[in-house]
């Protein structure tokens, strides 16, 4: 009988020492949700920021656009298209040095037969050139 007043005696305060610390998990955990969903919120928010600083830098011209930009290059505007194309190390088309093209050169479709200007294809696949490097006539 002893023997069970004795964990009946312990048995009570261990059982409220679960009960309790289970009752503070809940509150561990919203707190634990509640600082994710703010982490969240405010990545959501520099990434939206980003966004739009990228839309305001980035302008999209269309394939007229770019023909006549590309045909209205001055000297100095080529020479400043080739010197970005070396600081980045890519090929003489703009695109990584190690690009494989079919026919040998992009600037020719096979297909219709039809030939694109070196500057017109680097333009094209590069359009934030225009503003960044002053491009427009």
């Amino acid at each position: 009988m002893m023997l069970k007043k004795f964990f009946i005696f312990l048995l009570l305060p261990a059982v409220s020492l679960v009960l309790t610390g289970c009752f503070n998990l809940a509150s561990y955990d919203q707190k634990i949700l509640d600082t994710n969903q703010q982490i969240s919120d405010q990545a959501r928010e520099k990434v939206d920021e980003g966004i739009e600083v990228g839309k305001e830098k980035l302008k999209e011209y269309t394939r007229e656009q770019i023909q006549q930009i590309a045909q209205g290059l001055t000297t100095n505007m080529k020479e400043s298209i080739d010197a970005w194309i070396a600081e980045n190390n890519l090929n003489q088309y703009g695109d990584p040095s190690d690009t494989m093209y079919a026919g040998g050169t992009p600037l020719f479709d096979e297909s219709t037969g039809e030939s694109k200007d070196r500057y017109e294809y680097i333009l094209d696949k590069n359009p934030e050139l225009i503003d960044q490097l002053d491009l427009k006539n």
